[in-house]
């Protein structure tokens, strides 16, 4: 009752107005918006998804972070990773330590990946989600699987890996380099189909360069239509009213002529 009392009493020129002239029969019930509708619980919904707080996530990324880097510093060093010098003859001085690419890529790969899989973006296609579950849950796996060996090997006290390892390990730079940019390439065709299959022009079809008596008309829906069939009416009254009814021609009401 609070709601219906606080609408404003409407005059009968007001409804005409609204309709688009007198007589309109097409005028429907004033929609009265209470306390339970939907621009009253976007504020709440909003609030809630703000409680959704994320630093218990990076409270437990950081010892993981910190087991998984150690674990892949330690097999990359037993596999042949460590110092090269990567610009010989032009700068010889500079060292690079190699052990440090398997933690960056895989790891940073897999949470790519993941992210990915996880997003809640319409436009990315299943294609994609499935490629990025897929590499996932292979990045997860390599990551489980360096760890294991690295531990077993430190158990046993030994310094360097066996050849079935070594070969594993080397090979996932190149692995990891060719998921990511498959990825990559998905996501961004996936954006680019997206953005193509959007509407040309902007939202609502209002232009904000131009102010609001320069917006063109919206010729469309039925208002227009009833006021277009008005004015066609009317000017069909008006000639008539000028030029009178339209006259026949006369025809001849004596005796026909004898042939």
């Amino acid at each position: 009752m609070t709601a219906l009392a606080s609408v404003p009493a409407v005059r009968p020129d007001q409804l005409d107005q609204r309709a688009g002239g007198p007589g309109d029969a097409d005028i429907g019930p004033a929609v009265v918006r209470g306390p339970g509708s939907a621009e009253d619980r976007s504020g709440p919904a909003r609030d809630q998804a703000r409680t959704v707080r994320s630093w218990p996530l990076f409270l437990l990324a950081v010892p993981a972070a910190a087991e998984v880097w150690s674990g892949w510093v330690g097999i990359a060093r037993m596999t042949g990773f460590g110092l090269v010098s990567p610009l010989p003859g032009i700068w010889p001085s500079l060292r690079l330590d190699t052990s440090i690419t398997l933690p960056v890529g895989v790891e940073a790969y897999a949470a790519y990946a993941l992210r990915a899989w996880l997003a809640a973006e319409p436009w990315i296609s299943p294609r994609t989600r499935r490629f990025a579950r897929r590499s996932a849950i292979s990045s997860f796996a390599l990551g489980m699987a360096g760890q294991v060996a690295y531990h077993l090997l430190a158990q046993a006290g030994e310094s360097r890996a066996p050849w079935a390892i070594t070969t594993v390990v080397s090979c996932l730079p190149v692995l990891v380099l060719a998921m990511g940019t498959t990825l990559a390439h998905l996501l961004r065709g996936d954006a680019a189909a997206s953005a193509g299959s959007a509407p040309a022009g902007p939202a609502g079809g209002q232009f904000p360069a131009q102010s609001a008596q320069d917006q063109p008309a919206d010729h469309s829906g039925p208002g227009w239509t009833r006021t277009r069939n008005r004015t066609r009416t009317t000017r069909r009254t008006k000639t008539t009213a000028r030029t009178g009814p339209p006259q026949l021609p006369l025809r001849p009401t004596g005796p026909p002529d004898p042939a």
